[in-house]
């Protein structure tokens, strides 16, 4: 990795007058995960309605929120080429790691080529603390599609993708996309590297484009959010509100009225609600997750397509101390099996519609 000091200088490691580089965000069709971006939004996926809902909150959640809200989470890179190299050039907001994660996952770009339908990790790069400039070349096999997931935990100011001859968009990636909206954990925190969340698991297993609108701390149940996700055309919902909430009060007034807003927009399709995880604090977690199980009830007494994953079920209490870093944020082993719980279920309520 070459580390620069403007996003402009020219690299002395390559020879960029060969290299033909495009610009990400004038390039969307390479894009997937950002649903404003061919708007000229970039990788923000909220707008002034939800900044108004931010900012009655505690001035904490204000600045997490403002640090966060044009994280590229859940974003990734599909394209073909016929060089054998690929040139990455970007400029990151943030050069520091945070305490609970690599800069693998808060600043790293996940590399997979898929080989005849599966997908095969080849490489992972991030800048290293203190820096947030640099260019980056990898070998790319010239059948092979290329996903590159993007950072989860930082903002990319610049991103120029680059390679020998033409990059060229694909077709192969199902849509329309499966929307998330949860805290740290559903955006991705402490897994090793930013390919590894549940949400960009899930997008890996079902070959699917994925709108994660999951923003630390900020996971309230907002009237603007859920509109937002209304808007869209998607193929599900998952909802993994819960943690977020001040208090209980707050949730039981707010998780109800979301997952009615989003079910007004979205009747028929598929949606998803996550119970609390907590390992440790079972106190806690029980009287959040009832709110949560309420909202559950309610659906499947609507007759509304609706499933519950309980979270803490997935493991054994034996693997407890492998599914999470601390008490709640998961492993990659703790992300895969969510992931896998998530498609079962997917599946599962797409094969009753079609029967």
């Amino acid at each position: 990795m070459e580390y620069l000091t403007n996003i402009t200088d020219i690299a002395k490691t390559i020879d960029e007058s060969k290299i033909k580089f495009k610009n990400v965000f004038e390039y969307p069709e390479i894009l997937y995960g950002a649903p404003f971006a061919s708007m000229g939004a970039g990788f923000g996926k909220y707008n002034h309605k939800t900044q108004e809902e931010i900012n009655k909150l505690s001035d904490f959640v204000k600045r997490v929120y403002d640090n966060s809200k044009k994280c590229s989470t859940g974003c990734f890179l599909r394209f073909k080429t016929n060089s054998n190299k690929i040139f990455i050039k970007c400029e990151l907001k943030r050069k520091w790691p945070y305490k609970n994660m690599l800069l693998w996952n808060s600043s790293g770009f996940d590399v997979y080529e898929i080989e005849n339908g599966k997908f095969i990790h080849s490489t992972v790069f991030a800048p290293n603390a203190g820096k947030s400039v640099f260019c980056e070349q990898f070998w790319h096999k010239r059948e092979n599609e290329v996903q590159i997931y993007l950072p989860n935990y930082n903002e990319i100011i610049h991103l120029y993708i680059g390679a020998e001859s033409e990059i060229l968009p694909v077709d192969s990636v199902k849509k329309p996309a499966i929307a998330f909206y949860g805290n740290s954990i559903t955006q991705g925190c402490a897994a090793s590297r930013s390919g590894n969340s549940f949400v960009n698991i899930v997008s890996r297993i079902l070959n699917n484009e994925v709108y994660n609108f999951s923003v630390t701390n900020c996971c309230r149940g907002f009237k603007s959010v859920s509109e937002i996700i209304g808007m869209l055309n998607l193929r599900a919902v998952v909802i993994d509100y819960s943690r977020n909430a001040e208090s209980l009060d707050e949730l039981e007034a707010t998780h109800l009225s979301f997952y009615k807003e989003i079910r007004k927009y979205h009747p028929d399709i598929p949606i998803i609600i996550l119970s609390m995880e907590a390992f440790a604090r079972k106190d806690w977690i029980g009287i959040f997750t009832k709110v949560v199980k309420d909202t559950y009830e309610y659906a499947v007494r609507n007759g509304d397509n609706t499933y519950y994953l309980d979270q803490m079920a997935l493991f054994r209490p034996e693997e407890y101390s492998l599914a999470v870093v601390d008490d709640c944020h998961y492993t990659d082993f703790g992300m895969f099996r969510i992931a896998e719980a998530i498609t079962q279920l997917l599946e599962k309520a797409e094969q009753k519609i079609n029967s």
